[in-house]
């Protein structure tokens, strides 16, 4: 992944946990797409809070 740090988290399962390079983040919609690229979000992710919000308890 380009822009991010995914590492595996003792205990966590089979769980990725991403972190976004938020170098340069300067509003909430570039946030939530920093986000959406390090997690992996599919391409009809909303690019919204609610959406975000919606997508977090669903990951792998």
């Amino acid at each position: 992944m380009n822009g991010s740090a995914r590492t595996e988290v003792p205990g966590a399962g089979d769980r990725l946990h991403g972190e976004p390079d938020l170098t340069g983040v300067t509003d909430n919609p570039a946030f939530r797409d920093r986000c959406a690229r390090a997690l992996d979000l599919t391409d009809h992710f909303g690019r919204n809070g609610d959406a975000l919000a919606d997508c977090l308890p669903h990951l792998p």
